[in-house]
């Protein structure tokens, strides 16, 4: 009890002692719903959350009154510190067990400003008793011809989106203004009348419309204008299409929590084996959407499974009563086969969306069904778990719909993505572009803060130790990689998202050794098949419950898997 009064006392004294002073969350923040899906979770971890009284200003900076504020002199700020903070890890340390850089902040895609000057814990706040929820309800015209929502990639207009089936939903392919307010693209649009023809709520139902929107945006955190006149803007149907995550025999942890993030969020899905596409020729006639989690790298290992003279059963049984619950079988050896690569080949031909998450992408990329797009080897390069810059490049792709310019995303190690070198293949050009350990490491130890940050040993003042530590600066050296010829047409590659360009600029939590070679490098791809598409994340955007603010990068893809071609060129067909 004494030790822990200790450790109390000194977490108390933080704030003024080691530093910061606190964070903040400020009050215009874009994404409120992931906001308070974030403080809320430091809720139940017992951290104590304000909100300012008043406007304030701090550090030469104005925030608005109802800014949340996490103080660090309180029991817990040190688990709220460690959360929020950068972490930095020298590759020349010994090798890590795990991750090395979770910034909650980034991952959330929230902003969260450190605050050094003591002046910030004497600004007006009240203590937060009750659970922080987003803002909602019905605002604007009271009898209105239509009602439209910002889309902001919040998760939470997600659940809502599969709550409401019966709710005619219209998405907006620009942004827009309505009622002297802006609107992203991808905004939802509530018809009341269906005028011109489209489909909407019949006046006789609009009373009901209104309640039921109130009553969900409670709920789910979002606002519905009611607006006099719909916007005129291109639009497509917003999709609640039929999902199966697919999962192999060989591994399944990494993917279960691709798992978790959809049964949070209400996104209904069948759970099935690689034995289940490669025994189906006709999965369009059950399925819009396949999802296939992080599973190997190694495009053979997935086609071939588990091996053995004997059948391996997956059942429930007297001894193992718990095991076989989400998904069971007599034998689990053997894997997708090259059945099961043309029966894919044939659903996304026909329409069908196939998205694979980091390792999986070996697949596609083995077997030829995104041509002009191949896997880097990177052997130089060193990134392992941790948070790095990824930025919009295709910003009318529906898949980034609600997004800023970039995004903090959870990477670790591979796949480096490239297109115009390699017409098939999984494996193309040596991707040594990096350079030596003598101009990509740093002097810096790890600890706290980023790659131009300064350590701050707990319990002493923040100003100490500071010479001699030294700045990561990678020089930028040209690719000098020859691109192939003979590559896949770029009408049907979509580049929707690239890591920053900038070395300098990729990390932002973590380590990193020879950056160069993902600097730049595409983190997203749309590739057109046939009549379908092909989705393929480098990053994993689920991954322990920690990447909220990528979840909707995949419920963008779901709910408008019929127009991933929105805002695009038209792809070439094969005559062309």
């Amino acid at each position: 009890m004494s030790n822990f009064w200790r450790k109390s006392q000194r977490s108390v004294a933080k704030a003024r002692a080691e530093g910061p002073a606190a964070y903040i969350f400020p009050a215009d923040e874009r994404r409120p719903g992931q906001q308070a899906t974030l403080l809320s979770l430091f809720q139940q971890h017992g951290f104590e959350i304000q909100r300012a009284d008043d406007d304030f200003e701090v550090e030469e900076t104005e925030y608005g009154a109802g800014s949340y504020i996490v103080r660090m002199d309180q029991p817990f700020s040190r688990g709220a510190d460690m959360l929020l903070d950068k972490q930095y890890y020298n590759p020349n340390d010994p090798s890590p067990y795990d991750d090395v850089g979770w910034t909650q902040g980034a991952l959330y895609d929230v902003e969260t400003v450190r605050v050094e000057d003591v002046a910030i814990l004497d600004v007006p706040m009240t203590l937060q008793q009750d659970r922080i929820e987003a803002p909602g309800g019905v605002a604007g015209e009271r009898s209105p011809r239509a009602y439209v929502i910002n889309y902001n990639a919040d998760n939470g207009l997600t659940s809502f989106a599969f709550a409401y089936p019966q709710i005619p939903i219209e998405a907006a392919e620009q942004g827009f203004t309505a009622e002297d307010r802006d609107f992203n693209a991808g905004s939802f649009i509530i018809r009341v009348d269906g005028a011109s023809g489209r489909v909407g709520i019949g006046a006789a139902e609009a009373g009901v419309l209104r309640s039921t929107l109130d009553q969900a945006g409670r709920q789910y955190g979002f606002t519905a204008y009611g607006v006099d006149s719909a916007p005129e803007v291109s639009t497509h149907r917003l999709e609640r299409p039929r999902v199966a995550v697919m999962h192999t025999w060989t591994t399944t942890q990494t993917e279960g929590w691709l798992r978790v993030g959809m049964d949070q969020y209400g996104i209904p899905f069948e759970y099935i084996s690689v034995h289940d596409v490669r025994d189906d020729p006709n999965l369009l006639d059950t399925y819009d959407v396949i999802l296939f989690g992080p599973s190997s790298a190694n495009a053979l290992s997935i086609i071939q499974g588990l091996q053995g003279d004997e059948p391996v059963p997956w059942r429930a049984s007297e001894l193992t009563p718990n095991i076989g619950r989400q998904a069971s079988t007599d034998d689990m050896r053997g894997g997708l086969g090259l059945e099961g690569v043309l029966n894919l080949k044939t659903f996304v031909e026909s329409g069908g969306v196939f998205v694979t998450l980091s390792s999986s992408s070996s697949l596609p990329t083995h077997f030829g069904l995104t041509r002009g797009v191949s896997i880097r080897s990177t052997p130089d390069l060193w990134a392992r778990g941790g948070v790095f810059r990824a930025t919009i490049s295709d910003e009318e792709s529906p898949i980034v719909y609600g997004y800023g310019d970039d995004l903090g995303v959870y990477f670790n190690t591979a796949p480096v993505f490239r297109t115009g070198g390699g017409g098939y293949g999984g494996f193309g050009g040596s991707g040594q572009g990096g350079q030596d350990d003598s101009g990509s490491t740093t002097a810096r130890r790890t600890g706290r803060g980023g790659t131009d940050d300064s350590d701050v040993v707990q319990g002493r003042r923040g100003d100490l130790g500071v010479a001699g530590v030294e700045a990561f600066r990678a020089e930028e050296e040209e690719d000098e990689e020859e691109e192939d010829s003979e590559a896949g047409s770029p009408d049907r590659i979509r580049t929707v998202m690239r890591y920053a360009s900038d070395v300098e600029d990729l990390l932002i939590s973590g380590g990193m050794r020879n950056g160069e070679v993902l600097a730049g490098s595409p983190a997203l791809l749309d590739v057109t098949l046939g009549d379908g598409h092909i989705v393929m994340f480098s990053f994993n955007p689920f991954w322990r419950s920690e990447t909220l603010g990528s979840y909707g990068l995949v419920f963008n893809t779901i709910m408008h898997y019929r127009n991933l071609s929105a805002g695009g060129e038209p792809p070439l067909t094969d005559d062309e």
